[in-house]
Order: C-alpha cells, then sequence, then structure tokens
C-alpha cells in the first residue's frame, strides 16, 4: 500500500486559508498624505489664530493748512499753528499729545508733531473760510463738517512752513485686528 504524499504542510494551508478568509481594508490614504494633511490644517489653523490675534493700526487722514494761531488755549498766539480739519465722527478719538504725521503737499516736506488741542464743536466750510482765511479753496481743504485740530509746530518746523499751504496729516486713532480688516468690518477698537 502506498501512503498518499501531501506536497503542501497542513500548517502551511492552514495559515494560508486563514489570510485569505481575513477581511481586506482598501488603503484609501498613504501615511505620507495623512501628515502632511495634518501639517497643513495646523498651519491653517496658526494663520487663523495669528490673523485674529494680530492688530492693524487705523489712521484717520485729512487736511490741513498752515494758519496763524489765533487760539485763546495758549499764549503763543500769532504764530504759526496748523489747523487740521478731520471728519466730525472722529472726534472722541482725538487727543491732545497725540502724534501727527504731517506732510506739506507744495514741498513735500514731511515731520511729526502733537496735537495740542482740538475745538469743541464742528465747523461747517464756510464758517472755516471765514475764521482762518482760507480765501476761496474751503471746499477743497474743509469738503464736509469737520472737527478742528491745532498744532503748534516747534522753531525748525515752522521756519520752512510758510502761510497759507496746504498740509496732509495722518493721525492713529486705533486699531483693529487683521481678520476683521480683511473681511472688511471697520469698527474702531481704541487702544486707550
Amino acid at each position: 500500500m502506498q501512503t498518499r504524499h501531501h506536497f503542501f504542510r497542513e500548517k502551511a494551508v492552514e495559515a494560508y486559508m486563514k489570510r485569505q478568509e481575513k477581511d481586506i481594508l482598501p488603503r484609501f490614504l498613504f501615511p505620507y498624505i495623512t501628515i502632511l494633511t495634518c501639517l497643513l490644517f495646523a498651519l491653517l489653523f496658526l494663520i487663523g489664530f495669528l490673523a485674529w490675534q494680530g492688530k492693524v493700526p487705523l489712521f484717520l487722514t485729512g487736511p490741513g493748512v498752515v494758519s496763524i494761531n489765533t487760539s485763546t488755549h495758549t499764549s503763543r498766539s500769532k504764530e504759526k499753528a496748523i489747523v487740521l480739519f478731520l471728519p466730525a465722527e472722529y472726534a472722541p478719538l482725538l487727543h491732545p499729545g497725540e502724534e501727527v504725521e504731517l506732510r506739506v503737499i507744495p514741498t513735500g516736506q514731511q515731520f511729526t508733531d502733537s496735537i495740542k488741542y482740538v475745538e469743541a464743536g464742528v465747523i461747517r466750510p464756510a464758517e472755516a473760510q471765514q475764521r482762518y482765511m482760507l480765501n476761496g479753496y474751503a471746499d477743497q481743504i474743509v469738503p464736509q463738517a469737520s472737527i478742528v485740530v491745532i498744532l503748534l509746530p516747534n522753531a525748525t518746523n515752522a521756519s520752512h512752513l510758510e502761510m497759507g499751504e496746504p498740509i496732509s496729516a495722518q493721525v492713529r486713532v486705533g486699531e483693529q485686528s487683521i481678520f476683521s480688516f480683511c473681511l472688511g468690518l471697520h469698527e474702531v477698537m481704541k487702544e486707550r
């Protein structure tokens, strides 16, 4: 009698059959793609956090003119003063001592000075022309109801200024988050 000799070992056949019976899960994502996706989401989260926490300074720009100081707020009357006409809705944000970046329009000279005082009340273009002797171009300098801000330049800056010269000014009035700035929300967050 001849014994039948198995070509495969029984244990090998059992292992093969068990492997065939296992559930096979498809591989949708490769490990390096998963890691790169997680890093991308972490980077986006970091950028969003920085945009939420970061601040952008807000500046108020407005026209002005070099005039004679006729105010009763100071003893330095009849000297040169810079009179700025800024939109009236920003009056609560303007305070004496704040720095202002100034540019003399005809010459391009730039310098900084600080607000000496802010006059109470709103001024109309006709009243500004009469009070500050704007010689007919008040509508260009004061196009709307404005608040008057007075600066008294120091001697070195005043020596280069001529009466009636137009001035362009920028006053920092607050800051805003980068996120709301990018979305176009214009709510001023005061830094005071």
